[in-house]
Order: C-alpha cells, then structure tokens, then sequence
C-alpha cells in the first residue's frame, strides 16, 4: 500500500494537491486543462478555504458560481480502507468456504409483484469468492421482454441462506432470506424478499428457492421466465399436490403458514 492509500488520497485529490503546492497557492496551472477537473480543483480550494479574492477574479465569476453550487453540501468523507460492508456481516473463513460447499449451484426464486404476479429469477450461486471474500451470487430475470441483471454475495449462517443483490442499472439492494438446513438435501427453500419495485415503491414478498437441475422444475420454466405470471396460469403450469412442487403456489399467496415465517401484520390507518 502506498502513502496516498495509506492516508485515504486518490490520485485525482494527490494531483490537486501537487499543483497548490507546485504553484504555491496559485490554482492556475501551467498547462491547459479540462473543465471538470478545473471544477474538482475550485471546489478542493473552496472546501479547504485557500480560494482567495484573488483567484476568484482570475477565475471567472460563472466558473467560480459553478464549483461553489458543487461545493455547498459536500461532506468530507475520510477513507477507512480497514473496513468492508462484507467483513461487517462477519463473512470470514469457514462461513464463506461452508456457504459455498453446500449452497453452489443453479437455482430459480419465484416471488411476487405489487401486482400479486409470480416473478421467475435465474439464481447462479457460485463456487468462488470475490475480492472481498464473500461467496458471488448473481441472478437475471425480465422485465417488459428486457433482462434484469443482478449481482451481489450470498452465505448461510444459523439455519438461514442470504442472498444479497444490486441490479446492474441502479443503486439499490434486494435481499432474500431463505430457511436452509445444510445437511439435508432440499427441493423447497422458503422466504421473504424485501426490494423496490419499478415505481419506486418498497415491496416485501414470501419467495421460494428451487433448484434448477430439478426435471420439473426445468420444465416449467420456458413458460414462466420471460414475463411475470397470475395466479392462476402459476398454478396450471406447476405441478399439482400431492408433488413436492404442488406447495409452491399454496405458499407464495400466503394459504400455508410456517413458524419460520412471521409476517408483520400492519394496522390499517384509522381516517
């Protein structure tokens, strides 16, 4: 680790720096450079009050207007390298390597939209850990006939499986949280998923993980991957009880209950 890394300095902030001190407090440099990075430097010389009068007028009042609009509200954020989101979740050493030895594979999730409709994802929870040793998982679903791209970790710790997402086109989170038991083989994961909808409105949903090297589940889905699904189509293209799979549907629209799963009742604002 070199000394910017060290003291939480990009390249970029190191640059700014260099050229204060090389023009001894002069801001303009001697060489011509981009807007945006003359903007980056007003704004450090602003934040760090070495902006003189001098250097305003030099500047230009429409230049100096611009980075100073930049600059009200920032906060300055100091960089800890030590810490990772990750390494909070305490994902180190056997939970990671036991995650991925029993919960590798190809999987899909059945959830529900605002709409009550039954949402197919491809789940791919894989046998490698990323930079920041957690176990990778990704997954892709449709949407409007376009595929959703997601990415993100995974881990099993005290009789429950995470799966922890971001889509590729925006900065959210979805979370899935299914009961697992490592040792015993399981057709069936059940859950809750809490993520946001196309509208922007928050949504929590009973879910279910299956695995995709399952004949009937395979089966079932060319007709359900490409868009979101009503009940009742669900419930005529999956097979019926007494199959395994006959217990999907009966769990997605809440007509069983496990001890498991306990859902919040709401009180309903009085008028």
């Amino acid at each position: 680790m070199n000394s910017l890394e060290e003291d939480g300095i990009d390249e970029e902030e190191a640059s700014i720096r260099s050229m204060i001190r090389n023009k001894s407090g002069k801001t303009t440099p001697g060489k011509i450079i981009r807007k945006p990075f003359a903007l980056k430097l007003i704004v450090y010389c602003i934040n760090n009050e070495i902006m003189t009068d001098s250097h305003r007028q030099d500047l230009g009042t429409d230049l100096v207007e611009e980075a100073t609009r930049s600059a009200v509200g920032q906060v300055k954020v100091r960089i800890d390298r030590s810490k990772f989101f990750i390494s909070a979740l305490g994902l180190v050493g056997g939970v990671n390597t036991a995650s991925v030895t029993f919960f590798q594979g190809k999987y899909v999730q059945f959830s529900l939209n605002e709409h009550s409709e039954v949402i197919t994802t491809h789940c791919h929870l894989e046998d490698k850990l990323g930079a920041d040793l957690a176990p990778v998982f990704s997954s892709h679903r449709m949407r409007n006939n376009v595929k959703r791209n997601f990415s993100g970790a995974y881990f099993f710790s005290e009789h429950n499986l995470y799966l922890i997402a971001s889509p590729s086109d925006a900065v959210e989170l979805r979370m899935s949280v299914f009961n697992a038991v490592e040792t015993e083989p399981q057709l069936i994961r059940c859950g809750m998923i809490l993520g946001v909808t196309n509208s922007r409105s928050i949504i929590g949903s009973r879910c279910v993980l299956l695995p995709l090297d399952d004949v009937d589940v395979a089966k079932a889905l060319p007709e359900l991957y490409p868009n979101p699904v009503p009940e009742h189509v669900f419930e005529s293209i999956m097979p019926r009880p007494p199959h395994e799979l006959g217990k999907v549907k009966p769990f997605l629209y809440g007509e069983v209950a496990f001890d498991f799963i306990k859902p919040v009742k709401l009180a309903v604002p009085k008028e």
